[in-house]
């Protein structure tokens, strides 16, 4: 559905838009005009169709597929409480959206980019295999952080796939490429905490996580004042202490 309403945007409504503006003034329009409304017909659809349509599915089929493939995988109870799964759902999407803003920067946005997806990617796939063998959060960014020149590598073939699609073209393809990676990552959990461990004292850490690890726990420390002084909900023993949070 997503990747459809993409396609159909791009090569639908918008040189639908541009034939009826070539249309109203009699000829060719102003190109700047012509591209404002334009954009902003863009901006609308993504804000006001695309965008909740992917948070939807994203929650009510991407998340449980993901989990059923990660208990498939490994067997047993999860340990993740519903607060950490707030907290990990929140800085995820957090990445997302520094994923597909760093190319839009000037100069070294593109890059760089593709440097920062391909630790994500790396991050989300072996993500839950870790927090199913009750890896620490922290414990978890440093691993990619730390070991990075492996995770490059793991990372290149979904991202080379991916990073040069529009966003939401991007988005539908990694859901569906997400699964088969998971399995793979479950399959080499093990050998990648080994190939972080031994790079320690060769490579430097790319701080790639701290703003993101930083911006969720201040959304979240924020909800938790916010629900205090609105309901009156306690801070602590409600889920939603960060000290549930494995940090």
């Amino acid at each position: 559905m997503i990747f459809g309403s993409d396609v159909l945007l791009h090569q639908v409504m918008v040189p639908a838009i541009r034939a009826y503006g070539t249309w109203v003034y009699g000829g060719a329009p102003d190109p700047s005009s012509e591209s404002m409304v334009v954009f902003s017909s863009q901006a609308c659809f993504y804000t006001l169709w695309l965008a909740p349509i992917w948070l939807l599915i994203y929650l009510a089929v991407s998340m449980p597929i993901y989990q059923a493939v990660r208990d498939a995988a490994m067997p047993g109870d999860s340990t993740t409480t519903p607060a950490a799964e707030v907290y990990r759902n929140l800085f995820f999407i957090i990445l997302l959206a520094q994923k597909y803003s760093l190319p839009m920067v000037p100069l070294l946005g593109a890059p760089v980019g593709f440097f920062f997806s391909l630790l994500v990617a790396s991050l989300y796939a072996f993500d839950h295999t870790w927090s199913k063998r009750q890896v620490p959060v922290s414990r978890r960014h440093t691993l990619v952080e730390q070991g990075w020149p492996y995770f490059l590598g793991f990372g290149t073939p979904v991202t080379l796939i991916t990073f040069f699609l529009p966003v939401f073209r991007s988005l539908a393809v990694s859901a569906a490429i997400f699964p088969f990676l998971m399995c793979v990552a479950n399959a080499s959990a093990e050998e990648a905490i080994r190939q972080a461990d031994m790079t320690i004292a060769h490579v430097p850490r790319i701080p790639a996580f701290v703003a993101s690890c930083n911006l969720a726990e201040c959304l979240v420390d924020w909800t938790k004042r916010y629900i205090h002084s609105r309901f009156g909900v306690p801070l602590t023993g409600a889920g939603m202490s960060t000290n549930t949070v494995p940090r």
